[in-house]
């Protein structure tokens, strides 16, 4: 069973469970592998539409030979998936902007801090993303940056706990840039960010508001790029 990069990097994160429960699981392939690589024991595969579930029950029969351990959720976010109970119990939230999976976890706190550990990779607004996790009460002890497809994406591994670092470096790039730079496609992606930066300032018709965002954004960008 072969997965995108994105979603490898996912259940990498995930690691080793009791029960993982992916909210907005889409075709199933998250929950499927973990099960099929023997990682956790139970899963909660949980979509808010019965299109994407019922394709993911359909992968699950060809691929698993026994999916017993799965159980399929029309959920809209946490609302109709069990409390989880015990220990080593990993909430996975990936394949959304930033502002619905805060959303979920707003609507469903209580639920939410059953889990030990969460998995986040939100695809908009990450900076004010991280921010809202440090203001709820998330730890980010990981990250990884990917690229898939020509798209860069950020996979967050958080547990309960305290961000020491809340400078903005931190909010735009994460806890482990400087780590994540030494990958060359990420570091090509960053630098590829940066000129596309520099030639929207080389426009005269900006008005001055955009200006100085982008000069600001900039500005970060040389400062990690050269850390």
């Amino acid at each position: 069973m072969l997965l995108t990069d994105r979603l490898k990097a996912c259940c990498d994160m995930a690691g080793r469970c009791e029960t993982v429960t992916d909210i907005g699981c889409d075709h199933g392939y998250l929950p499927i592998w973990l099960i099929d690589q023997g990682s956790c024991k139970r899963a909660y595969a949980c979509d808010i539409n019965e299109g994407p579930l019922s394709k993911a029950r359909e992968n699950a029969a060809r691929i698993l030979e026994d999916p017993g351990p799965i159980s399929f959720i029309r959920s809209d976010g946490l609302k109709d998936v069990p409390q989880v109970t015990g220990r080593d119990n990993v909430l996975v939230i990936s394949g959304m902007g930033g502002p619905l999976i805060q959303k979920i976890l707003d609507d469903d706190m209580d639920k939410a801090w059953g889990y030990d550990r969460f998995v986040f990779s939100p695809q908009s607004m990450i900076p004010d993303f991280r921010r809202f996790l440090t203001n709820r009460g998330f730890c980010i002890r990981d990250e990884v940056y990917v690229t898939d497809a020509g798209k860069l994406y950020v996979i967050m591994g958080c547990c309960r706990g305290e961000n020491k670092d809340i400078s903005e470096i931190f909010f735009r790039f994460g806890p482990c840039i400087k780590r994540e730079l030494l990958k060359n496609g990420i570091r090509t992606a960053f630098m590829k960010r940066r000129d596309e930066l520099a030639s929207l300032l080389s426009s005269r018709d900006l008005p001055e508001d955009r200006r100085m965002d982008l000069t600001y954004e900039l500005r970060l960008y040389d400062e990690v790029l050269k850390s």
